[in-house]
């Protein structure tokens, strides 16, 4: 007999074999009947896929290349940004201003708030708690920044309840409308049905599949020049997001374009949840401070989202920073390329503005 055969008859024999032992065992006590009870127990349940997003804790970068163009007013492209988290998870400045009187601001947003692409000393959470710092003699403020890139309001409300930077805080300071804008253009809500698949079943195993082959493309992909450019190129995949890239300028989006779903539906969640985001931040004994958001271009959609904002902290009696009033239209120089994004002139004016709140009315 040759080697393949007998090979393939013992290897079939012992398949059989399993089987049949496989079979016994489970008459056995009922093992049967409780191992599939078991998998239809377990296969009822899974993890929703929830949008918030966290910073990655003890991340330490060096960048030399702005996301969203450079402003040449104010930005030297020979030097080079460091982004620096610590082991919370939290963006980190040039230094830390703590005593035994230390009150602790967290900073929760979006882009917009991480300031990723402004310098670490210039970054306005971290220059709100210098600010305050040296204008008291025994206190010290810590400004915490744990905004992320793509939040909105939904996504902060559960950062303020689950993040650790929230234990033992004193103010928290919000600032949302881009992101929100854009997520809530298409349904007008932000709660998703979206989950992960029951353990026990085969559709978790195409799952994982699919998120293993995505993770091995995009860690080859970024280590190789040429697949960079084809993924970037023929797959029209943004590098900075991992997102397909919209065919239109974000600027002309955030513009123009109408929200698609009810603009009063959609306003009324934005405020639902800001109120949402306000109650909760109360009833944990932090004092809340919601800013508005400034462009560098007119857009009728972020002046509807900015006084839904005013309208909220109006109602609350809140504390707001009016960015998008305070800060002069025709002023230039605030903002990156995109006109979204603050760069260092910007981050530190509007810090002064959050500094003179804070100090005023805490």
């Amino acid at each position: 007999m040759p080697k393949l055969t007998f090979s393939v008859v013992t290897g079939l024999i012992v398949v059989l074999l399993f089987l049949c032992a496989d079979f016994l065992v489970g008459e056995f006590h009922d093992t049967a009947i409780i191992r599939n009870s078991s998998k239809n127990f377990r296969s009822e349940s899974s993890k929703i896929l929830l949008s918030s997003k966290v910073l990655i804790p003890n991340s330490n970068h060096l960048y030399s290349r702005s996301i969203h163009g450079v402003n040449k007013l104010n930005l030297n492209i020979k030097k080079l940004r460091s982004f620096t988290t610590n082991s919370s998870g939290e963006v980190q400045g040039p230094t830390s201003f703590t005593s035994k009187n230390n009150i602790r601001i967290v900073f929760m947003g979006g882009s917009t708030t991480e300031c990723n692409e402004v310098d670490s000393e210039y970054r306005f959470p971290y220059l709100v708690g210098k600010q305050l710092t040296l204008l008291h003699k025994n206190l010290s403020f810590s400004g915490i920044n744990i905004a992320v890139r793509g939040n909105t309001v939904h996504d902060s409300i559960n950062l303020l309840l689950n993040h650790k930077s929230i234990i033992n805080s004193d103010i928290v300071v919000l600032m949302h409308n881009i992101n929100d804008r854009f997520f809530l253009n298409e349904t007008g809500q932000y709660e998703t049905i979206n989950h992960v698949p029951g353990p026990t079943q085969w559709a978790s195993v195409i799952y994982n599949i699919d998120m293993l082959s995505r993770s091995i493309w995009s860690f080859i992909v970024y280590r190789s020049n040429i697949l960079f450019i084809i993924n970037e190129r023929f797959f029209s995949i943004n590098p900075w997001t991992g997102e397909k890239d919209k065919i239109a300028p974000i600027r002309n989006i955030l513009g123009n374009d109408k929200i698609k779903s009810n603009p009063y539906q959609a306003l009324s969640v934005f405020k639902e949840n800001l109120k949402l985001f306000i109650t909760i931040s109360k009833t944990k004994g932090i004092t809340p401070i919601i800013m508005t958001q400034a462009l560098e271009f007119e857009s009728v959609e972020q002046d509807l989202f900015n006084q839904a904002i005013r309208s909220v902290t109006n109602e609350t009696k809140t504390l707001i920073v009016d960015i998008a009033k305070e800060l002069n239209a025709k002023e230039k120089g605030l903002f990156l390329g995109d006109g979204i994004h603050l760069n260092n002139k910007g981050s530190k004016t509007i810090s002064t503005l959050i500094s003179n709140t804070i100090n005023t009315n805490y």
